[in-house]
């Protein structure tokens, strides 16, 4: 998987990237694979993830950890829980 061409503009050509794991192969950037929906079915914090929400990934420690304030992630707790929770397990 290539960077988005605005990025590949800047001269980024590696980002790291976390995905369901039903890949063929690795990319050349970082991967986390097996992410979803496993996380989902655990009730993991990865599932109240939205486009542009902050990460910092730790690829030796193997931790993800969501740079959003506990308010805010409750917020969004809730929104799932009030739409009938996970549609998958």
């Amino acid at each position: 998987m290539h960077p988005p061409a605005r990025l590949l503009r800047q001269g980024i050509t590696l980002h790291a990237c976390i995905d369901d794991g039903r890949w063929s192969g690795t990319p050349g950037s970082p991967s986390i694979l097996n992410a979803s929906p496993e996380a989902a079915a655990a009730g993991g914090n990865l599932a109240l993830l939205r486009g542009g929400d902050r990460l910092r990934v730790h690829l030796n420690r193997r931790h993800v950890n969501i740079l959003i304030g506990d308010e805010e992630l409750q917020r969004c707790y809730e929104g799932l829980k009030a739409r009938g929770g996970f549609s998958v397990p």
